[in-house]
């Protein structure tokens, strides 16, 4: 019968894969930090562009006009968009759905409205779903003050998103 010999790691082995794994790990981190930013970029998105089709459906169903707009308390319209937003119905003024943005969704970077006028803060969709002016967009900013997405709104009251800037924008432009 042969002798069993343990068989295991040196020293200085050990110490090898342990710097090889730090280095590969300290290059993934940066790209996970990256990709949790995006998803939370995109679930803002996501929800913004579900209250907006809620609004419309709201107004639609209703058969009156119902607006969403920027709220920090959820009590009333203060343009403040990056902390959250409610809808409510015109008429009677009840508040009929109100979301909270968590800070980290945004991050570093800011949420804007740039509508058809420069008092327009509000979305207002007529009983047919229709918007009450022309075209508005709301667009994310980075911290680097560049666009990372945009949901644009057309007259009839649909919403399209669009990643980072279309033709003939500028960052500069769209995140002052």
């Amino acid at each position: 019968m042969q002798p069993f010999h343990a068989r295991g790691f040196s020293l200085t082995e050990l110490l090898i894969i342990l710097c090889l794994v730090a280095i590969v790990s300290s290059m993934a981190v940066p790209n996970l930090n990256q990709y949790v930013q995006n998803n939370r970029h995109d679930n803002l998105r996501h929800s913004l562009q579900s209250h907006l089709k809620t609004t419309r459906s709201e107004a639609i169903s209703l058969m009156r006009r119902v607006e969403l707009c920027g709220s920090s308390t959820g009590q009333q319209c203060d343009h403040a968009w990056n902390q959250g937003w409610l809808i409510r119905d015109v008429a009677t003024g009840s508040t009929l759905a109100y979301t909270r943005q968590a800070e980290p969704a945004i991050g570093t970077g800011r949420l804007r409205w740039a509508g058809t006028g420069a008092s327009s803060q509000t979305i207002l969709y007529q009983a047919n779903g229709t918007t009450a002016a022309s075209n508005g967009r709301f667009i994310l900013c980075g911290g680097d003050d560049t666009v990372v997405w945009q949901l644009v709104i057309n007259r009839q009251g649909r919403v399209r998103h669009n990643s980072g800037l279309e033709a003939g924008q500028n960052d500069g432009a769209l995140c002052r």
